[in-house]
C-alpha cells in the first residue's frame, strides 16, 4: 500500500475501532482508573505528538482534568515538572523511536510505571515498558504516516470517554459522524487538488496556522509538507503568525489557515487579506460561503473532534502532490545524516 491508500482507508479503520472500542481501550483504561492520579501527561514526538494535540481538547472536555503532551526530551530533562499526581503514558506508533526508549528508561528512575501506547506491541520500545497497549492499527508500511495519527487520535478520545463513563450510545452516535465527515473532506480535497494542482506544485515556503486542536493539525500539516514534498513549512497559532512571522510574506508565500470549529469572522478577515500579498492563501473551514480558495467541510455534533477531520486535507494533498512531483525519495545526504543520528531502532 502507498501513503494515499492509508489515507483513503482511514474512515473504515475508525469505524472498525469504534465498533470494538471497549475491548480496544480496556488495558489503558484499567491502568488509568487504578492509578491514583489527578492529571495526564502524554510523552510523544513527531506525528504522535501532533495526534495528542488534536485529541487533547476533546479529552479535557470529557475528563475535566489537567492534561498535556510533552516531548521525550522534555521528560528526560525535567520529568513531569509541576503536574500533580500524573498518569504518564509514552506513545510511539512504530515502537522504534530511540527518544521514547530513553524516556521509558528514565521513568524507572522516577518511580513511574512505564506505559507504552503503540501499534507494534513486539517492538524494541515495548521491551522497555511494563505495560504495552496496542491502539488498534497494525503496521503502516510507509515512512510518512497518516492512518497511524488518525487512529491514535481516535483511541485517545475513546479511552478518555471510557474513563469518564461517557462512552454512551449517544456519544458513539455522535462519533460516527467523524469518519463520514473525514470521507467527505477527502472528496473535497481531491476536487481542490485537481483544480489547484499547478499552484500547489509551486509551493516553496509555507505557513500552516490554526488554534487549539487545529494547532496540532497545523503542526502535522507542516511536518507532512517537509517530509513528502520537501519544502520549508512552519506552523503557528493564527494570531501568533501575525505577530512577526507574517512580515516574511511575499507573493511567493503559501499560507494555510484552519478555521475554528465555530467559523471565526477574524480568521475569515485574515484569509481575505492574504489576497493582497499572495494568490496562495487557503482556508479550511465549515463556512459554506468561504469561496474558491477554501476547502469546505461539514460541521460536527462534536466540534472538538474537528481536528481529526481537518487533518485529512494535508494528508491527502501531500500524498497526491508527492506522487505528482516524484518526490518520494529522500536526498542521499539527508539519508546519511539520519543513519548517523539513528532516530529509529528496529
Amino acid at each position: 500500500m502507498q501513503m494515499i491508500d492509508y489515507v483513503r482507508t482511514t474512515p473504515d479503520q475508525l469505524r472498525a475501532n469504534l465498533a470494538r472500542a471497549d475491548e480496544l481501550v480496556r488495558p489503558l483504561v484499567t491502568a488509568w482508573q487504578e492509578a491514583e492520579v489527578n492529571s495526564l501527561v502524554l510523552v510523544a514526538s513527531g506525528s504522535s505528538y501532533n495526534a495528542a494535540m488534536i485529541a487533547l481538547p476533546q479529552m479535557r472536555a470529557l475528563l475535566r482534568q489537567p492534561m498535556t503532551v510533552i516531548t521525550p526530551e522534555q521528560y528526560c530533562l525535567a520529568g513531569t515538572e509541576y503536574a500533580v499526581k500524573p498518569f504518564v503514558v509514552t506513545i510511539s506508533q512504530s515502537g522504534a523511536s530511540t527518544n521514547i526508549v530513553r524516556a521509558l528508561d528514565q521513568m524507572a528512575t522516577h518511580g513511574e510505571r512505564r506505559i507504552l501506547l503503540t501499534s507494534q506491541p513486539a517492538s524494541v520500545a515495548a521491551g522497555h515498558a511494563e505495560l504495552v497497549v496496542d491502539y488498534g492499527l497494525g503496521t503502516e508500511t510507509v515512512e510518512f504516516v497518516t492512518l497511524g495519527l488518525s487512529a491514535l487520535v481516535w483511541f485517545l478520545v475513546l479511552a478518555a470517554a471510557k474513563c469518564a463513563d461517557a462512552l454512551t450510545s449517544d456519544f458513539r452516535r455522535d462519533l460516527t459522524q467523524v469518519p463520514t465527515a473525514y470521507a467527505q473532506v477527502l472528496r473535497v480535497a481531491d476536487q481542490f487538488f485537481d483544480t489547484h494542482v499547478r499552484s500547489l506544485a509551486e509551493m516553496r515556503e509555507v505557513f500552516v496556522c490554526g488554534n487549539d486542536m487545529n494547532l496540532g493539525v497545523a503542526r502535522e500539516g507542516a511536518l507532512k509538507m517537509q517530509e513528502t514534498i520537501k519544502v520549508p513549512a512552519r506552523h503557528y497559532e493564527i494570531e501568533e503568525f501575525l505577530h512577526g512571522p507574517a512580515y516574511q510574506l511575499t507573493a511567493a508565500s503559501t499560507v494555510w489557515l484552519i478555521d475554528d470549529p465555530t467559523p471565526s469572522a477574524r480568521i475569515g478577515q485574515i484569509h481575505a487579506a492574504l489576497a493582497k500579498v499572495t494568490t496562495r492563501g487557503y482556508l479550511i473551514t465549515t463556512r459554506p460561503d468561504a469561496g474558491a480558495q477554501a476547502l469546505i467541510g461539514t460541521p460536527l455534533r462534536l466540534p472538538l473532534m474537528s481536528g481529526l477531520v481537518n487533518v485529512a486535507v494535508s494528508q491527502l494533498l501531500c500524498a497526491r502532490l508527492m506522487h505528482r512531483l516524484e518526490r518520494e525519495a529522500v536526498d542521499p545526504l539527508a539519508r546519511a545524516f539520519q543513519s548517523a543520528v539513528q532516530i529509529k531502532q528496529y
